[in-house]
């Protein structure tokens, strides 16, 4: 599935420290009609493998705003280094989240979609072994890849972002994060579950639906 390509994550092309605010424990990242938005990047915690977490939502509107955790290769060699796009809210109704795993030199995707109300909050999370790559909501997983081809070949860090992809409106955008967690991974250690790769996750495009059990999980901070 082909998409525009983002400018490099984490640098913003207008930066303005007030469009990233904490507040009562929450982060908001707020981004203006003609593009100034923000984002943050732990480069000084980057690792090869590992499980990144992030508690996030996104109210509806403008479409040209994705809210957005990701892995960013930490030597800057995108996109022989990879990305990970764990959790990307792009649709202007916010009703579902989607993941592009990106690798090779040519940029090619990976990608998977499913059905959530991304307005509420709901705890986001990527594991990345030598084995291979799980995204899971609120615990439960929904996308993985056993393809060890497509792997990032190098360390990686968490980045969160308000990415602005202009569709010709000037509405604003917004995003919040209430925390974001990361665990290395223990010599010998392997994937916390042993499922098979999603169907057509290897493939151009996969999607999954899961209960609404799972859509009013975390719904309250």
């Amino acid at each position: 599935m082909e998409r525009l390509r983002r400018p490099r994550p984490c640098r913003e092309r207008r930066p303005l420290p007030d469009a990233a605010t904490v507040a009562d424990g929450v982060l908001t990242i707020d981004g203006t009609g003609d593009g100034t938005t923000a984002g943050l990047a732990w480069t000084s915690r980057a690792q090869k493998y590992g499980r990144w977490e992030v508690r996030m939502r996104a109210p509806s509107g403008s479409p040209s705003y994705n809210a957005l955790a990701l892995l960013w290769p930490t030597e800057e060699n995108f996109p022989v280094g990879g990305e990970i796009d764990f959790a990307e809210i792009m649709d202007p109704a916010r009703d579902k989240v989607e993941l592009f795993l990106h690798y090779g030199a040519d940029n090619s995707q990976v990608h998977g979609e499913l059905q959530v109300d991304a307005t509420q909050w709901h705890n986001y999370a990527v594991e990345w072994t030598p084995d291979g790559v799980t995204a899971f909501v609120d615990g439960r997983e929904w996308w993985k890849t056993t393809d060890i081809s497509i792997l990032p070949p190098g360390p990686m860090h968490l980045c969160l972002q308000l990415d602005w992809f202009p569709r010709g409106d000037g509405d604003p955008g917004q995003m919040q994060v209430d925390w974001a967690k990361q665990w290395g991974l223990a010599a010998g250690d392997g994937a916390s579950t042993d499922s098979a790769g999603s169907e057509g996750s290897t493939d151009a495009d996969s999607s999954t639906s899961i209960t609404d059990e799972v859509n009013n999980t975390g719904s309250r901070r």
